[in-house]
């Protein structure tokens, strides 16, 4: 049988006790970024509750629930769909994660209506000359943004997330390449990735 921390098996019938719980055990096995979510997650509703008749419980967390939350998250704090999706994303997952340790019977998690929702984003992307004119743009007076400017660059034509560019160190290049473990990967033994070195990103 799977052991928990005593904490986590505690009878408290008070959801946001046990976010708080879950968030402090998480940083042992769970990345930093999912951890900063399940952290943002956690604010919104301190401060949803705060200003709702609805209580912190268990028991509480159903579609009505859902529904103020929704209305506070889009009125109020005008995020969109998608920003909505990912705090149900969250509060499922505690809400699984409580179930599972037998705090409570609640299961709306379950329910189709208790849904992450999400909307079509449409992402601008540089083209190839626009990202030549900026390499190629005079910033040598300005040191900061000279190098700001050769980190986005090395970054456009790499394809690195910042949260892994961030890591690269002169050991990370080997023979034309670097090799980076990246900070995403879900694997208990995670293999390093290598990426070519293109266009001008050698002589940055």
């Amino acid at each position: 049988e799977e052991s928990y921390p005593v904490h986590l098996r505690s009878e408290k019938d008070d959801f946001l006790e046990f976010i708080k719980d879950y968030i402090a055990d998480a940083h042992r096995t769970k990345e930093k970024n999912t951890i900063k979510g399940y952290v943002t997650t956690q604010n919104h509703l301190v401060e949803f509750f705060k200003t709702s008749d609805i209580p912190p419980r268990f028991d509480s967390i159903n579609l009505v629930f859902y529904d103020q939350f929704d209305k506070y998250s889009t009125d109020i704090k005008k995020h969109s769909k998608n920003t909505f999706g990912t705090n149900i994303k969250n509060i499922k997952t505690f809400l699984h994660e409580s179930f599972e340790r037998e705090l409570h019977n609640n299961t709306i998690f379950q329910n189709r209506k208790f849904k992450v929702t999400e909307e079509v984003t449409f992402a601008i992307a540089l083209t190839n000359n626009e990202i030549k004119n900026i390499y190629e743009l005079d910033l040598s007076k300005i040191p900061r943004l000279d190098k700001v400017r050769d980190i986005f660059y090395v970054a456009c034509m790499t394809g690195i997330r910042y949260s892994d560019f961030s890591q690269v160190t002169e050991r990370s290049i080997k023979s034309g390449m670097i090799e980076i473990i990246p900070t995403k990967t879900k694997s208990t033994s995670p293999e390093p990735v290598s990426i070519p070195i293109l266009g001008f990103v050698s002589q940055v």
